[in-house]
């Protein structure tokens, strides 16, 4: 499998619309990509976040998961820092698979990616979250070397999110 992350750009715009198309709710995972944002707008709150994050945010950089015929397969989002709710819930990492390309390896593959990036960042080691229920991610994440902490619930939430940590080799 090839695959390589890359930053978005003006020319992923039709991709990333159409890969936002395949999902039902109104937030697709991918920076704050939702319904009512323009493109252009995405990639302005994306360069935003890199360097100058709003006070409730945190620094952290948006790839897009591309395979070797220039499909996009899936977006993730590193966080370089943790707030009170990403050190619960959220995580340092946050990744969807187009729902075409799932169960093919890709979302093990983005997450072995983004430690790289982890470790360029001076990160010993990442945060990764998902949802109790959610064993396809969980799986994901113990291959790329999470260990289970814990489970928390969070306020209003029916589900706990299971919190696993990942060593990034720095």
């Amino acid at each position: 499998m090839s695959l390589r992350l890359v930053e978005p750009t003006l020319s992923h715009e039709s991709a990333v619309g159409s890969y936002h198309e395949t999902f039902d709710d109104a937030h697709v995972p991918g920076g704050g990509l939702v319904q009512q944002m323009n493109y252009r707008d995405w990639l302005a709150r994306i360069e935003q976040l890199k360097t100058n994050p709003p006070v409730d945010l945190v620094n952290s950089l948006q790839y897009l998961a591309i395979d070797e015929k220039d499909n996009l397969v899936g977006m993730i989002q590193l966080r370089l820092a943790l707030n009170d709710y990403l050190e619960n819930y959220g995580g340092h990492v946050g990744y969807s698979v187009h729902p075409i390309h799932r169960k093919k390896g890709y979302a093990t593959e983005m997450l072995k990616l983004s430690l790289a990036i982890a470790r360029r960042h001076s990160l010993p080691r990442i945060l990764v979250t998902c949802d109790h229920s959610n064993q396809a991610s969980a799986m994901v994440i113990l291959k790329c070397g999470g260990i289970y902490e814990d489970s928390r619930l969070e306020p209003g939430a029916t589900e706990p999110t299971d919190r696993y940590w990942i060593d990034t080799g720095l």
